[in-house]
């Protein structure tokens, strides 16, 4: 995931988390706001991700890799086709 978002969205900052499959994305450098994020994501990309203000993390995603890497890797291929929508 963090080579993925380096290489295909690198405006995301990601940290490997130590001890949980909850990967927290910071994504205060996109310069759009969450609700136009949320409808790329939802509508173009077809991803559901939580906004991390919901949990208390202002400027993040929250996003639950508890799945195969196959579908995570499908995740983040459809969250990078919803960017490339946002980046014009």
């Amino acid at each position: 995931m963090k080579n993925y978002l380096a290489s295909y969205l690198p405006e995301i900052k990601f940290e490997i988390p130590e001890g949980t499959y909850l990967a927290w994305l910071d994504i205060s450098a996109l310069g759009v706001t969450k609700d136009v994020l949320q409808e790329a994501l939802i509508h173009v990309g077809k991803v559901a991700i939580m906004p991390g203000e919901t949990y208390g993390g202002q400027g993040f995603l929250r996003m639950n890799v508890a799945c195969s890497r196959s579908k995570l890797v499908d995740g983040l291929e459809r969250m990078h086709k919803a960017m490339l929508t946002l980046r014009g």
